[in-house]
């Protein structure tokens, strides 16, 4: 008995080792509510920065992200049905990663599947000039080839160009942040899904963070 346990920690230990960091990236759906996560890779952690439920469109908010060495763990608050969720890989095999998750009121477990990507178009729907219409600032999208850039951010209402200051297109996500030097403001914003003429995004700024409908400008 005591040597299967042996051999079966020996296992266990093999197979973990044998993943990679780079394998957890990616995004993850929970097909049984159509809940969208993005995990990325950086450095010697891992973080999930985006959870979307693809169906209604709605953004969960991220409240918690941590990579122990073993396990990725995260919880999500959705506003519609006020839940807060848990979940905590238990394993990942190929496209299949196993997990647990937790409410207030019941756990169980879960198989997420591996999306390839989150695009829900060709990178050439994406081009266009996109409005942020809370703050009327249009944002010019451009297709280079295999990947996206935003060439421009113009407040229209008074025509302050701001300045963009970093920018990345991994695994169909676009990020972007712009910086408005009449406020000493940067704000970063990150794509979850494309409908038509609306872009969902994520955005963040020093202060404050949410979600936003980034309407195509006609």
């Amino acid at each position: 008995m005591r040597q299967s346990v042996i051999l079966l920690i020996i296992f266990l230990t093999t197979t973990l080792g044998a993943v990679e960091l780079a394998d957890w990236a990616g995004v993850w759906v929970d097909t049984e509510t159509d809940a969208h996560f993005r995990i990325e890779k950086r450095g010697d952690d891992l973080s999930v920065i985006t959870a979307f439920n693809y169906d209604t469109g709605e953004v969960y908010q991220i409240l918690r992200s941590n990579w122990d060495g073993i396990n990725v763990s995260w919880t999500i608050y959705i506003r519609s049905s006020e839940v807060t969720l848990t979940y905590t890989s238990a394993r990942l095999s190929g496209d299949s990663m196993y997990t647990t998750w937790q409410n207030e009121w019941n756990n169980g477990e879960e198989i997420l599947q591996r999306k390839q990507s989150v695009l829900s178009g060709s990178l050439s729907d994406y081009e266009g000039v996109w409005v942020d219409t809370e703050i009327n600032v249009h944002m010019t999208v451009k297709r280079r080839g295999n990947r996206l850039e935003v060439v421009s951010a113009v407040d229209m209402d008074d025509y302050e160009a701001f300045d963009i200051i970093d920018q990345s297109f991994f695994n169909g996500v676009l990020d972007w942040t712009i910086y408005i030097p009449s406020t000493d403001v940067w704000i970063n914003y990150s794509t979850v899904r494309l409908d038509g003429d609306k872009l969902n995004v994520n955005w963040e700024t020093e202060f404050d963070k949410g979600d936003e409908i980034l309407m195509r400008f006609q």
